[in-house]
C-alpha cells in the first residue's frame, strides 16, 4: 500500500530542495570569493551551515513530537524561502545569520527536518526501496542541475529563485496529509541506546572514512598519481557517478531478493575491496576501471540504509531514527576539508584509500553482526 503521503509530492520536494542547495553550493561561495571574502570566512559558512542542518536532524523527532509534523515541516520550508531572500541582500553578516539558523544551505548536503520526515514516509512497505532509489535519483539529477543553475545565474537572482523553491516546497507541504503516528509519544524513561543510536554509531564510523577520499581528493590524487589531464578525470567522475545512481535501482531488485541487511552489506563490502586495489593500479585505465566499478556498487547500500532504518523501528520511532542516523552524515562531512588535507599528505602512497577502505570494511562486518538477527518488517501504512 502507497504511504499516506504522496510519494510524487515527496520527489517533487527532494528535487525543488536539492536544486536549490546545488545552485546555492556553487553561487555563494563563487560570489563571496569574488566580493573579496576570506577562504577562512567562506570555510566557516559552509560548515556553520551543515552544522546547523545536522542539529535540526539530531533534534527532529523532538521537535516533530513537541510541535507536531505539519507545523515543523511547514516552519522549516518558510524558513528555506526567508534564507534564500535573506541571502539575496548580499549582507555578509544576513547571510551567516541565514546559514547558522539552518535557513541556508550551500553545502549540497540534504540535511533539516524535512529529510527523515521524508524517507519515514517512503521507506515503508512492500515497495519502500524503490521508492528511496527513486527519491535518492531524484536528489542527485537534481543536485547536478542545481550546480549548473548556481554557476550560470547572477548571485542576486540565484538565490531569488532560492526563495521561490522554498515557496513551492511550502505548498506542497501544506496540502500533505501528514501522520501524527510517526511521532514517538512522549515518555517519562530515559531512553535506552537502542537500534536507532546503535545504527547512528556505525554509519558515524562509515561517513567519517567516506570524509578519506572525497571527489575532491580523487581528482587531485589521480592528477598526482598519473598525470593525466583533467578533463579525462572529469569524464571517469562524471560516469562514475551515472553508474551510482543507476545502481540504486538495482539494489531495490536485489534487496526484495535477498533482504535489506545482506544488499547493504555485501554490495558494500566489494566496493571496499576495489577502493583498496586502486593505489595498486599501475596504469590510470586500470585505476579508472575499479573506480568505476567500485561506483556501480558503493550507492546501492543507500537507498537499502534508509529503508531498513525505518524497518528496524516501530512506526513512532521512525522520523526519531531516520533524523539521528541521517545527522551523522552532515556532521562527518563538516570534517572533510581537514580529513581531505591530512589525505594529501599521504597522497602518494595511497594510505587515505588503504585506510578508508579498512574503516569502511570494518563498518560493515559490524553492522551485519549487529543486525543480522534484527527482524526486516515489512509495514503496510
Amino acid at each position: 500500500m502507497e504511504s499516506a503521503w504522496s510519494s510524487r509530492s515527496l520527489y517533487v520536494a527532494k528535487g525543488t530542495r536539492l536544486f536549490a542547495f546545488g545552485m546555492a553550493s556553487v553561487a555563494l561561495p563563487v560570489h563571496l570569493a569574488a566580493t573579496g571574502v576570506a577562504p577562512l570566512w567562506i570555510g566557516a559558512i559552509l560548515a556553520l551551515a551543515l552544522l546547523s542542518g545536522a542539529a535540526q536532524l539530531f533534534f527532529s523527532g523532538f521537535l516533530t513530537r513537541r510541535f507536531g509534523i505539519k507545523p515543523i515541516a511547514l516552519a522549516v520550508a518558510v524558513a528555506m524561502g526567508l534564507g534564500g531572500l535573506l541571502a539575496a541582500t548580499d549582507t555578509l553578516w544576513i547571510i551567516v545569520l541565514a546559514a547558522a539558523l539552518g535557513a541556508l544551505n550551500a553545502t549540497a548536503h540534504d540535511s533539516g527536518p524535512l529529510f527523515p520526515l521524508e524517507q519515514a514516509n517512503l521507506a515503508t512497505g512492500e515497495h519502500g526501496v524503490h521508492r528511496m532509489a527513486v527519491y535518492n535519483a531524484v536528489g542527485t539529477a537534481s543536485l547536478a542541475l542545481g550546480t549548473l543553475a548556481g554557476g550560470a545565474l547572477q548571485f542576486r537572482l540565484a538565490f531569488l529563485l532560492y526563495g521561490l523553491c522554498g515557496g513551492v516546497i511550502v505548498l506542497l507541504y501544506a496540502f500533505a496529509p501528514l501522520r501524527q503516528t510517526l511521532v514517538r509519544p512522549r515518555t517519562s524513561h530515559v531512553r535506552r541506546f537502542g537500534i536507532a543510536e546503535r545504527l547512528a554509531a556505525l554509519f558515524a564510523v562509515d561517513a567519517f572514512a567516506g570524509g578519506l577520499i572525497v571527489q575532491g581528493f580523487l581528482a587531485y590524487w589521480l592528477v598526482l598519481r598519473y598525470h593525466v589531464h583533467p578533463q579525462a578525470i572529469g569524464v571517469v567522475l562524471a560516469a562514475g557517478n551515472v553508474l551510482s545512481a543507476l545502481s540504486l535501482f538495482a539494489a531495490a531488485r536485489l534487496a526484495k531478493r535477498f533482504g535489506l541487511l545482506n544488499t547493504m552489506v555485501f554490495t558494500h563490502l566489494p566496493s571496499n575491496i576495489l577502493l583498496a586495489l586502486v593505489p595498486l593500479a599501475p596504469s590510470f585505465p586500470i585505476a579508472a576501471g575499479l573506480l568505476l566499478a567500485r561506483y556501480s556498487l558503493s550507492q546501492m547500500d543507500v537507498p537499502t540504509r534508509q529503508a531498513f532504518v525505518v524497518a528496524s523501528v516501530p512506526e513512532e520511532e521512525r522520523i526519531y531514527a531516520a533524523g539521528i542516523t541521517s545527522a551523522v552524515r552532515p556532521l562527518a562531512a563538516a570534517t572533510s576539508p581537514f580529513l581531505a588535507a591530512v589525505a594529501m599528505q599521504a597522497a602518494a602512497v595511497g594510505a587515505p584509500f588503504f585506510a578508508a577502505a579498512g574503516i569502511k570494511a570494518c563498518y560493515d562486518i559490524a553492522v551485519y553482526i549487529a543486525f543480522r538477527r534484527v527482524r526486516e518488517t515489512s509495514p503496510t501504512s
